[in-house]
């Protein structure tokens, strides 16, 4: 039986921190465009706060990962008892 988890942790892992990257891209692109053109309220809170805020928690939260890791291991360590 082969074991899947590793590939698909790696995997989610890798697409969280991508995701994550493009929306602080997005935000500071957008913050460059403000300067440039003019500050508006709703363009601040949805165009920059919002992926930035949201890149940033992708960014710095492991827990999901941390915890399918730390599940994974204790089963492993069960099985081979």
């Amino acid at each position: 039986m082969n074991n899947w988890f590793p590939f698909f942790s790696m995997l989610f892992w890798f697409v969280t921190k991508v995701t994550a990257l493009v929306l602080m891209l997005i935000a500071f692109l957008g913050l460059s465009t403000m300067v440039a053109t003019g500050f508006h309220v709703m363009t601040l809170l949805v165009g920059i706060l919002l992926p930035g805020a949201a890149g940033f928690f992708l960014l710095t939260t492991d827990l999901v990962y941390d915890l399918g890791t730390a599940e994974q291991r204790r089963r492993q360590a069960l099985d081979k008892k």
